[in-house]
This record gives structure tokens, sequence and C-alpha cells, in this order.
């Protein structure tokens, strides 16, 4: 992986408890042995989509996000540059650390949410997968004469993995990594693998207790091995989008579109309300300032099933749409969904609403991963 000189420079020559890959081993067969269906690269289920889901509750999953995207910013003004790119305070970061970050356009609709690591030479965007290329060629648009900015696409060199839920911690301190059990989110060191390395950083993607993995496939490989022997269950992308939908973690496609911002999208913690100037700052701070934020990401519980596209009913008047929808193994039918969230200019909770979809019962729900603006005005139980 590019960078990896760099980033021994603040890390301390830091090993992971795992041996030197063998030459020949591979993520995709160790998955086949382990019974994944993989369908265009990506393990959709492992056949156990029900004890992968109750493993992320209660003990530790690991996840192959191979084809998430992952771009590197590199040069004397990469900080700078992103900066100005997106709604994290890149210059309050130092190596080592990382953040959250939203990329919008110029009237601040949302593109991505990226997770960011800061290295010594150089920045890890890791991003949604069906928005790396649109991301790669925008970060170049904005790179102007006389920058010192060069954006690269890593897909290729790199592996991405995922372990969550509350075993996690005591899965990384097995492995040699407890460094960084307890710190802040986006924090991340590289260890060694053999004379390979990995880049190890706080945070699962979703609000689910966790970390992120990035190495070379070898490393990846063993890294997956060990983990599986350590107790981790292996969970499918089938698995994951449950669980994703259940956290409230908004997809890119689906809750991440150019149709809302990051505000509505309950993605307050990752923009910086004391930076200065970026694209779209001026839309998302008067929607702050003036608490104008009409409408807000929730999580709904079904009694029937739905789809992206169905409209959310308060008695006869529409107040929302389903954006993604998913059946749990147990039969429970739950969504995600954008809905208005003012009444007679007044900002409203509607943790508990009854609503109707395609004329069935629904009842909305906070999620764990949202952070709704609670505006200037007391919010009040809506009482239509």
């Amino acid at each position: 992986m590019k960078g990896n000189r760099e980033s021994r420079v603040f890390t301390r020559a830091l090993e992971l408890d795992i041996d030197l890959p063998d030459i020949d081993l591979d993520l995709s067969s160790l998955q086949d042995d382990q019974g994944a269906h993989i369908e265009d690269g990506i393990p959709v289920s492992f056949g156990n989509d029900t004890e992968a889901l109750e493993a992320l509750e209660s003990g530790v999953v690991i996840i192959d996000h191979k084809h998430w995207g992952r771009l590197r910013v590199a040069g004397e003004d990469r900080l700078t540059f992103l900066h100005g790119q997106s709604t994290a305070d890149f210059l309050a970061m130092q190596p080592g650390r990382g953040c959250s970050t939203v990329f919008v356009d110029r009237k601040g609709r949302t593109i991505d949410l990226a997770l960011c690591l800061i290295q010594a030479n150089s920045v890890l965007l890791l991003v949604s997968p069906s928005r790396r290329k649109a991301l790669l060629s925008r970060l170049d648009q904005y790179i102007f004469f006389g920058d010192k900015v060069e954006v690269s696409d890593v897909l290729e060199q790199t592996v991405q993995l995922r372990v969550a839920g509350p075993g996690s911690d005591g899965l990384l301190q097995s492995l040699g990594a407890a460094g960084l059990v307890g710190q802040p989110e986006g924090s991340h060191a590289v260890f060694g693998a053999g004379s390979e390395p990995v880049v190890i950083a706080v945070g699962s993607g979703f609000s689910a207790q966790g970390y992120t993995i990035v190495a070379s496939e070898g490393a990846a490989a063993e890294f997956w091995q060990r983990c599986i022997k350590q107790g981790a269950v292996p969970m499918g992308e089938r698995a994951y989008e449950q669980a994703r939908i259940s956290y409230g973690r908004p997809a890119a496609d689906n809750e991440l579109t150019e149709d809302y911002n990051p505000l509505e999208a309950g993605l307050q913690t990752a923009v910086s309300s004391t930076k200065g100037c970026f694209i779209g700052a001026e839309t998302l701070s008067k929607l702050n300032n003036l608490d104008a934020v009409k409408q807000q990401l929730w999580g709904l519980h079904l009694a029937a099933s739905a789809a992206p596209g169905d409209l959310i009913m308060d008695g006869e008047e529409k107040c929302g749409k389903i954006t993604s929808f998913t059946t749990l193994p147990d039969g429970q039918h739950v969504a995600l969904g954008y809905v208005r969230c003012r009444s007679r200019g007044v900002q409203v909770d509607l943790e508990g609403k009854q609503v109707t979809v395609n004329g069935g019962s629904a009842r909305l729900v906070r999620t764990p991963f949202a952070t709704h603006m609670e505006g200037s005005t007391q919010a009040v139980k809506d009482q239509q």
C-alpha cells in the first residue's frame, strides 16, 4: 500500500500477533472454505445471517468490505485542500487521528460520508463503493495550478475489513492492538503483519462498536483467518445491509443523495460548525443557524413489507418517503426514511409517532447512528 514508510514514522513499529502470510493465501479462498456465497467478488452470505446478526449484538463479527472505495490524498497542501472540500475540520487533525466527513455539493446536498485517516504524509479516505470514481474525479477537478496535492486510487493495492460488536475490543487486544481500545473514532495505527503493514482504525462504519482494517491482500487474509480462529463470526453483505438499516447508517444512493443534506441525514457530528469556508458551507450554516431543517432521517418499524420510494403517510397527508427497507431473519420489517419534522414553524419530536406505509401501520423510532438537530426552539411532541 502506498504511504507505508511514512506511516511507520508515528506508529513506533507496532506488531500484530499474526504470522507472515503464506504466499498462496488469499481471502476469497478462505471465504469459500467458510461457505461464502460470492457475487461479483462480494461475499453476500455465509449461510449464517441470523448468527451473524446475533454476534453483532453480543459477540464480534468480521466483514469483508474490499469493494468499498479507498483514496489517498498526498502533498504539502493536502489538509488545507480537504478542509475546503468537505465538512470536517482537517486543520485541527494530527497524524494518527481521523474523523468522519461529508462531501457535499455547492447547495449543501450530500455526495458521500467518508472516514478519513490522517497519516504523516497523506490522508486515506474510505468512501462508499459507488462514490469512489466520482469523488476521485471531483477532487482532481478542484486541484488548481500551484496546489501541492496528489489524489490516487488505492483500491487495487488494498483490502478493507471491519470487525464490529461488543467483543471487538477483546479481539483487538488478543491481536496486539490494545493501544487503540478506548480511543476516539478515526484514531489509528500501522501494525506489522510479518513484513506487511496493516492499518487499524477505531470505528466500524456504523454505530456498532468496532474497527476498520486496511491492508494488502495477503495481510488481510491472514488477519481474517486469525479473527475467525479467535471466534469472530463472518458476516456477509446481506446481513450487513440488515444491520445498517437497523442501526440507521445512511448509505450512498439511498439516504446519501443530492435530494438530502447532511443535517437532514443526522450527520451533525461530521459537520464542523466552527471551521472556515468550504463547498456548501453557506447553505449548511444557514440551515443550522436558522433552525431550518424541515425533514429528518428516521427508522421505522413496519407491520408489512415496503420498498424504497414508498410514501410515508400521516393520515391523508404525505409526510415522508422510505429510502431503505429490509426484513430481518425474525420476520421484523424495518426501514429508513426521511420524514417532515416541522409543524406550524416548530420542530417536533417524532419518536414513537404512528404513520402508515402502503396502508399498513408503522412507527417512527430513533436509530443509534443518527444525531438529529434539536433546533433553537424547544422540541415538542407532535399532537397532530
